[in-house]
């Protein structure tokens, strides 16, 4: 560990307070896990690279400073470090867990995307695909406990140790799915799992992550706060792009706010069908097929709709008329017109 003395001259204007905390403080020390690959990397040598250790470096950069990373086998022991004022903070954690841990914590600025991975022939479409699955979540991650909680009672949920073990129990087909984070991609290509490929991702529940501190370390929020907002959202995907794929939304819709409010209250949409090829396709036990069943998809990805077929031999003309006088499917919800929600998903 170095002194502060021996830092390079700050980018972030500083005021003669905060400079002179530094120097009282000078060895900083912040803990990460070495179980979450490519955000810390432990080399042979036991020096760090990844993720976040790069931004760490261009933080140092930018403060003057020289915070020390120091990483331990799990995340329990490095909270307790931190508890016990070993260390002076976390360099990575979920706001909600640092506020439940009484450890005070800067903005965020790296956002976690949950992501469902699953085997290349399994389908998951929509968070109610939990429902009757073995799912697989890692020891103390708060964001997938957070997503399971509501379907916990209709899964059995496994816990890992880490994504590796995560993605392991996927391949061998001991979990139907695991919830883990986007930048756990990067597992895939390294240790070769072909045959996994992330489902879907919570592109609405992302939540920037930032550091936690000490609770007696304030002045040292406002320091690192200072740094933080120097970066450009630009600069912090460079960094991460060096390591990982950043998942990109497709199709992002312009709602209006009545739609969102539709959307938000999680609707059934039922949906008459027959067979009308090649647009829909109905055999006998075998899911729905063709054309429109297509779209139906993407309207249901793309808005988080729950689209529910219902077969019907009424001629389509009475079939219609019905519909016209809210008999028909969606009887239910008659107040918002659903089409204008499916224009723009097609758009």
């Amino acid at each position: 560990l170095r002194a502060q003395s021996l830092a390079p001259e700050p980018m972030v204007t500083l005021k003669p307070e905060e400079i002179a905390w530094l120097k009282a403080h000078p060895d900083i020390q912040l803990v990460f896990t070495g179980d979450f690959e490519p955000h810390v990397i432990i080399n042979p040598d036991g020096t760090h690279r990844g993720l976040l250790v790069d931004f760490l470096d261009e933080l140092n950069k930018r403060l003057g400073t020289r915070i020390a990373l120091r990483t331990y086998s799990t995340d329990t022991e490095a909270i307790e470090k931190i508890k016990t004022k070993q260390v002076d903070g976390i360099l990575f954690l979920h706001p909600e867990r640092a506020d439940k841990l009484g450890l005070l914590k800067t903005k965020g600025y790296l956002a976690v995307y949950p992501t469902v991975f699953a085997r290349r022939n399994v389908s998951f479409e929509h968070p109610a695909d939990f429902v009757g699955k073995k799912v697989a979540i890692i020891d103390g991650v708060y964001f997938s406990q957070k997503i399971i909680r509501p379907y916990q009672d209709q899964t059995t949920v496994l816990i890992v140790k880490d994504a590796l073990e995560g993605l392991r129990k996927v391949d061998k087909g001991e979990a139907d799915l695991f919830i883990a984070a986007t930048v756990n991609s990067y597992l895939l290509t390294k240790y070769q799992f072909f045959g996994i490929s992330p489902k879907y991702v919570f592109f609405e529940s992302n939540e920037k992550f930032g550091m936690a501190i000490r609770p007696d370390w304030p002045e040292l929020i406002s320091l690192l706060n200072k740094g933080i907002s120097s970066f450009t959202e630009n600069e912090i995907d460079a960094i991460a792009a060096k390591w990982i794929q950043l998942p990109q939304k497709k199709g992002a819709l312009a709602l209006t706010a009545e739609e969102r409010a539709w959307l938000d209250q999680k609707h059934t949409v039922r949906v008459w069908r027959a067979d009308w090829q090649p647009y829909l396709i109905l055999k006998d036990d075998q899911p729905p097929q063709g054309i429109v069943i297509e779209y139906l998809k993407l309207i249901g990805k793309r808005t988080g709709i729950r689209i529910k077929h219902e077969v019907t031999d009424e001629p389509f003309a009475d079939f219609l008329e019905s519909m016209q006088q809210g008999q028909g499917p969606d009887q239910d919800n008659p107040i918002l017109d659903i089409r204008g929600l499916y224009g723009k998903t097609l758009a």
